[in-house]
């Protein structure tokens, strides 16, 4: 079985097991979903690598406050923050601001697989708000860098939203 055979196998016994009938790969070996937060999240497949993608549009970079927000991406990035390996990135022709994942297919199994959605969207979740508070603030000094903390910019809403609580069904 190639790689994404093995993974579009795992993803759907995942859809199935959870009645998500949108969390499969199209033609181009990607799934896209929106959260119940609003948050664009999609999934990629690359064959040759044999990796799998998660990445989370978490809206546009503002022009205010731009180093503050930069400084605490940076921040977030380090793995003593409990990311998980999950970092952020900044596309900078479109200033838009994203979470990602990357995993080799060869490691996962369903269990693996569904505790990685559902851990990158709750750290989405957390994210995202933490993104909010700073754009609202303006100020980011009393802003403690933790993973407890939506996101008030642009969404797609043509996608089907996914439920944190539904994907934690599968965890053990």
């Amino acid at each position: 079985m190639n790689p994404i055979e093995k993974f579009q196998s795992l993803l759907a016994n995942i859809a199935h097991d959870l009645s998500l009938p949108f969390l499969t790969l199209n033609d181009n070996q990607t799934c896209h979903f929106m959260n119940e937060n609003g948050v664009n999240h999609f999934i990629e497949v690359n064959e040759t690598s044999g990796m799998f993608y998660l990445f989370a549009d978490m809206g546009f970079l503002p022009e205010e406050n731009q180093s503050e927000i930069l400084s605490l991406l940076l921040e977030e990035n380090n793995p003593s923050n409990g990311n998980m390996g999950i970092n952020f990135f900044i596309d900078s022709t479109s200033q838009s601001i994203f979470l990602y994942y990357c995993c080799p297919i060869s490691f996962l199994d369903e269990l693996t697989l569904a505790n990685i959605i559902d851990n990158f969207l709750i750290i989405t979740t957390n994210r995202a708000e933490q993104l909010d508070q700073a754009r609202s603030a303006k100020v980011l000094d009393d802003m403690p860098a933790t993973n407890n903390v939506h996101l008030n910019t642009a969404r797609k809403p043509n996608s089907e939203t996914l439920s944190v609580t539904s994907m934690r069904k599968l965890q053990c």
